[in-house]
């Protein structure tokens, strides 16, 4: 998703002569932005893992201090499910802190983060 999503930004231009990436950096330059999975791919300032189809790297929108690795837990067929540890805020729901279930389907896992940065939970796979 993260390879169509930066390969359409960059190259649909609008009547204003901008691309939507360009105007999506100025809108996380200036707003609060979430994203999950390709999201956090493209908000990210830094992305390793190569794609077939991109020739001079994955386009990101930048945003958030950190380092992603792209299909981190490997391809569609290495899918998997494992407990992690609940997301903030819905520990009075559960009742063991490891019975939250995580499923992971070529997911991207942060690398690094920058000082700034807060992390809500870690996984370790």
């Amino acid at each position: 998703e993260s390879t169509a999503m930066g390969l359409i930004g960059t190259s649909s231009v609008g009547k204003d002569g901008r691309n939507v990436w360009e105007a999506l950096k100025d809108f996380v330059a200036r707003k609060p932005t979430w994203g999950t999975c390709a999201g956090m791919i493209l908000l990210a300032e830094q992305c390793v893992g190569a794609s077939a189809v991109i020739e001079n790297g994955q386009a990101l929108i930048g945003g958030m201090d950190i380092l992603v690795c792209r299909n981190y837990f490997g391809s569609q067929v290495s899918s998997f499910e494992m407990a992690t540890p609940p997301p903030p805020g819905a520990k009075d729901d559960v009742k063991e802190e490891s019975s939250y279930p995580g499923i992971f389907i070529r997911a991207p896992a942060i690398l690094s983060a920058g000082p700034d940065v807060e992390g809500l939970g870690r996984v370790v796979a």
